[in-house]
């Protein structure tokens, strides 16, 4: 299987976002990365939202009183750290109540490159987020500010998400992270291209069984022909 070189990242993104999640999650299952979805509690900020990116890493923590450092200086290495197509993923710990992320951010870092944002935890500016047509992912919504909250500590380091199957989720930066209606599935990054390949070929079957299965062929017969169902 080619290595992620082989293939562009802009390629690579593009391609991406023509699948959808349930190839994806079947063939990263296949291969032994059952694992990899998100909690089902991130979802799109608006329905029909989408995005396939190499993560952006970001880390904050609760903040302790008196000890807040300033975020500027973490949007900036933010913004620096962007790349065409990229996919900010942002851990903030236990604090679920702020919103997390907003307008300007997106407004930021979408200037550099950034495609969209995963949240484990909240956006604030939501209307503003959607008429920038910013792919955003979260768990809820709130006007609560979050710069006295939170301390940023880490960008473009592995962070922990929330997940489905398991406790948490790791995020290196650059694996893949594709999110769509159903969820959001992290593909490391070493395994990009074979999952990339492997999910297309899959979506092609699927395409030609669900054309036979809308001519009311009998189910059993696709199945055995295309391996779906």
């Amino acid at each position: 299987m080619p290595g992620q070189s082989a293939i562009d990242q802009q390629e690579m993104v593009r391609r991406y976002l023509k699948l959808y999640s349930g190839p994806l999650y079947d063939v990263m299952a296949e291969l032994g990365y059952p694992n990899q979805v998100l909690s089902h509690e991130i979802k799109p900020l608006v329905r029909g939202m989408k995005l396939a990116g190499p993560a952006l890493t970001l880390q904050s923590v609760d903040a302790v009183p008196g000890s807040v450092k300033p975020a500027e200086s973490y949007f900036s290495a933010l913004c620096k750290a962007c790349t065409p197509g990229c996919v900010a993923v942002y851990s903030m710990g236990r604090e679920q109540q702020a919103g997390h992320w907003g307008e300007l951010t997106s407004t930021s870092v979408k200037a550099h490159g950034c495609q969209g944002v995963v949240i484990d935890g909240g956006a604030r500016d939501s209307d503003f987020i959607e008429r920038l047509g910013f792919q955003c992912f979260c768990r809820y919504t709130s006007p609560i500010e979050m710069a006295k909250r939170v301390c940023f500590i880490s960008c473009q380091q592995p962070v922990h998400m929330s997940g489905s199957l398991t406790g948490v989720v790791p995020v290196h930066p650059g694996d893949w992270v594709f999110g769509d209606g159903d969820g959001v599935t992290i593909i490391p990054k070493d395994i990009a291209v074979e999952v990339l390949l492997k999910a297309e070929a899959l979506s092609e079957r699927e395409h030609k069984g669900r054309e036979l299965f809308a001519t009311g062929m009998d189910p059993e017969e696709v199945i055995r022909k295309y391996g779906v169902g």
